[in-house]
Parts: C-alpha cells; sequence; structure tokens
C-alpha cells in the first residue's frame, strides 16, 4: 500500500473514560482533495470502527488511535523506570517536567502553545488557548485544499468549546491533519530504517527518526 492510495482516514483521541473519546474523519475526493468531518464521540466503540471499515471497502482506510499504554522497555530501562503506574504521579514535574511536552509540537500546522504555568490551565487544556490558535489551524486546512464541514470549521472558530471533552477533540482534529498530510506526501511519515523499531518497540508516524538510530 502506497501513502497515496489512502481513501479515508480516521483518528480517535482515547480515553479510560467514554466521555473523553472522540475521533474524526476525513475523504479523499476524486480530485485528489480531501474533506474533513467534525469530530464526535465514540459512544459505541465496536459499532462505529465496524461502520469506519465498511464505508471504507472501495478504498483504503488508514486510521489512528491515541491508547495511552506505557513506555518502551527499552527506553525504561535506560532511565531507571521499573514501574510505570508508580512513574505516572512523577510526569510532568521534576526531572520529567517536559515528559509531555513533545505531544504539543505541531510547528507544521503553524500552531504554537505558551509553556505551561504551574497551577493554571495553559496550551491545549485551555479553550482561551485554543481558539488563539484557530487562525492558524484555518489556514493550514485553507493551504492544503481541505474542505472543511461547516459545523467542524465552526468548532476550530470557537477553540473547540469550553467543555473539558474540547481538548479531545483538538488533539482528535490535529492529528487527522496529520494523517492527511502524510496521505497527501506533504510530511514525511518517518518511517525508521532499523527493523527493531519498526517490528517491536514501534514508533510515532510522522516523526522523523535518524536513520542511525538503533533504539533507546
Amino acid at each position: 500500500m502506497a501513502y497515496s492510495d489512502i481513501t479515508h482516514l480516521f483518528h480517535a483521541d482515547w480515553s479510560t473514560s467514554g466521555k473523553k473519546r472522540y475521533g474524526a474523519w476525513a475523504v479523499r475526493l476524486p480530485d485528489g482533495s480531501f474533506t474533513a468531518f467534525t469530530p464526535s464521540r465514540m459512544n459505541n466503540c465496536a459499532l462505529q470502527v465496524e461502520q469506519m471499515v465498511s464505508a471504507s471497502q472501495q478504498g483504503c482506510l488508514l486510521a489512528g488511535f491515541d491508547f495511552p499504554i506505557g513506555l518502551p522497555v527499552g527506553y525504561a530501562k535506560r532511565a531507571g523506570i521499573i514501574n510505570f503506574l508508580g512513574l505516572l504521579p512523577e510526569l510532568g514535574k521534576g526531572r520529567w517536567e517536559d515528559f509531555y511536552r513533545p505531544a504539543e509540537y505541531y510547528s507544521f500546522l503553524g500552531v504554537k502553545f505558551s509553556r505551561p504555568r504551574p497551577g493554571l490551565r495553559s496550551g491545549k487544556r485551555s479553550p482561551e488557548a485554543r481558539k488563539k490558535q484557530s487562525s492558524a489551524l484555518l489556514l493550514w486546512a485553507a493551504e492544503a485544499g481541505i474542505t472543511l464541514d461547516r459545523n467542524l470549521q465552526e468548532v476550530i472558530e470557537d477553540g473547540f468549546g469550553p467543555h473539558p471533552s474540547g481538548e479531545d477533540c483538538f488533539y482528535a482534529v490535529v492529528r487527522l491533519f496529520a494523517l492527511i498530510a502524510i496521505a497527501s506526501g506533504w510530511l514525511d511519515p518517518g518511517e525508521p530504517l532499523n527493523q527493531e523499531i519498526r517490528h517491536v518497540e514501534g514508533w510515532i508516524l510522522g516523526q522523523k527518526y535518524p536513520d542511525h538510530w538503533g533504539g533507546f
């Protein structure tokens, strides 16, 4: 399969809470452009995944899911981590202060959040901060030739709303845009040459690794 063969794209921002599971769709049109649709909550995961697969039977589907599952074993050994649950309360502070920052790197979309301040909602968690980034998202979509359905346009302009789920909708959309960029050939999928990484530890689609990199 070539990325240019992809006709349907889907990305879901997952959570242990059903209220924070949102997925966003896009479809490639015959002229090669994409139409993106408003994120929706994944109320019936099994049914919605089945519908997603059925809708793409005449084409090719690329689906992404953001599952919080832990750390690669090799990385954990080198960092001296023996228990992921024990590590969780420490992430985001002290020696792990910047642990979450790579997930906020959206430079290819022109999105730039200020550094979060202790005790305050900021960055992607702040409706006001997301609203300030709406023009960058809309400009990128327009320049990429992506048609946004009317509801999605309004959702982006509103900063994905004031509710806690707005963060999840934001994630679903920006990662959908990343999949579109990869399927269109604008963003390097970053597939590492090291077979161990590709088949054992895994890698992040759209993040380029040095060819000589041998893992953690």
